[in-house]
């Protein structure tokens, strides 16, 4: 197969497998902007306690498909998908002309000075893309935030471009860009300095093990740096004239700094960080009679 036609293939494939899982990209999203549809229900911990809990990925879906069918469950595709693209290109054309020519062969680097150089060059790349890529991303994240007040003001892409340029100029392309600059950087940095420790200490390169610990690394990293992820979703909603930017959703931040510490006020800087099982719901409630009971529940997360 010629190298053009492998990459449409891969393309293709890329975006289809995309796709086809969005609704759990969706369904995180909402949960991220701290909305959540379900009361949460009596549970038990892993020990035991009584505890609140909130639907996974399933219940929450098939709330979302009852209420407005399947269609709802893809809104906001193609902005993702334009994001995710416009990202890898960036990205991949940015590292190639920024790489060094003299390193060809793909070996771990040992030199300090060789891989602060190689990491600010991974970081300029990634950064760049974030960048160029994010207005797509803050128009995906508003387009599912619709859901919680049934509006329609970015279901197709011109008009979200159009609408955002109109109320909020060309600042409104780029909310919640700090914290994702920050997600993306620190998260390359950490795992490149966990990568890096590793190659210097294990000195068996060519063994099985050798070749899990950078995804071990990236998924500590991302763990790690979860909070980055929801801040940034949150500040490119509140205060968008989307009922789920305005109070009693969220209020209307005026820094990621401030949004930050709302939600950890909250305990809920990472929400929407397990969306496969049910979720321990940590607002306000008490023991009654062996059960828990929330002392207030509404449509929004508490």
């Amino acid at each position: 197969m010629a190298s053009n036609e492998r990459e449409i293939v891969n393309f293709c494939l890329s975006n289809g497998i995309s796709a086809a899982l969005y609704p759990m990209t969706y369904v995180k999203v909402l949960m991220q902007i701290g909305y959540e549809p379900c009361p949460p229900q009596p549970g038990k911990s892993f020990f035991g306690k009584p505890i609140l809990v909130l639907p996974g990925i399933i219940g929450y879906s098939s709330h979302i498909y009852q209420r407005a069918g399947l269609g709802a469950l893809y809104q906001g595709v193609v902005p993702h998908l334009i994001h995710k693209n416009i990202s890898q290109q960036v990205n991949n054309g940015m590292s190639r002309y920024l790489k060094d020519s003299d390193r060809e062969e793909e070996e771990p680097i040992l030199d300090i000075k060789d891989f602060l150089i190689a990491t600010a060059k991974d970081t300029a790349s990634k950064c760049t893309a974030v960048v160029i890529a994010h207005p797509f991303h803050v128009i995906f994240v508003r387009s599912a935030a619709q859901f919680v007040g049934r509006e329609c003001t970015y279901s197709y892409l011109y008009n979200s471009i159009t609408h955002i340029f109109k109320t909020e100029g060309i600042p409104g392309f780029f909310s919640g860009l700090i914290p994702s600059l920050l997600y993306e950087a620190l998260t390359l940095w950490i795992t490149n300095v966990l990568i890096y420790t590793f190659n210097t200490v294990y000195a068996d390169k060519g063994d099985e093990f050798a070749q899990w610990p950078p995804f071990i690394f990236n998924m500590v990293a991302q763990s790690l740096l979860y909070p980055f992820v929801v801040t940034s979703n949150c500040m490119a909603v509140t205060d968008s004239g989307l009922v789920a930017g305005q109070p009693d959703y969220m209020p209307r931040f005026k820094n990621w700094i401030q949004c930050w510490r709302w939600l950890s006020s909250r305990n809920e800087l990472k929400r929407g960080g397990s969306i496969f099982l049910a979720r321990r719901y940590l607002g306000p409630q008490v023991v009654v009679n062996g059960c828990a009971v929330p002392i207030s529940c509404s449509s929004a997360s508490s």
